[in-house]
């Protein structure tokens, strides 16, 4: 599909698009703002259209090289797999949530195994 050849949407799938049914990631708000607002949060990164300093340098005149503002003279692009996997700015902030994660699935061994390989 033409999904497949865009880098902006590597982790967008399309089988789970349907005119039919909405995504799940849109039918577990249930009217609640704060859970459309990361509803809203999730589908940008999904769609690679969240703002990302990579994303900005198109219209940043500050950050033309889309470098990641939290590495400051490390010329990393700012793309959201760095921001998610590897900025080290937010390394104690993904060891929290890690950790957070590791607690919630500890009664789904398979899930609670795939958190504790993410450390």
């Amino acid at each position: 599909t033409e999904a497949a050849s865009k880098p902006s949407l590597k982790y967008f799938n399309p089988a789970y698009m349907s005119p039919l049914k909405p995504h799940p990631l849109w039918s577990c708000c249930q009217n609640n703002s704060f859970e459309v607002n990361k509803a809203v949060t999730v589908s940008k990164l999904l769609s690679g259209r969240y703002a990302s300093d990579y994303h900005c340098r198109n219209w940043s005149s500050s950050n033309p090289g889309g470098f990641c503002l939290l590495c400051p003279g490390q010329d990393i692009p700012g793309d959201i797999e760095h921001l998610l996997v590897s900025c080290n700015a937010l390394n104690d902030k993904r060891e929290l949530l890690l950790s957070v994660w590791s607690s919630q699935t500890k009664d789904d061994p398979p899930l609670h195994n795939l958190t504790q390989s993410l450390f």
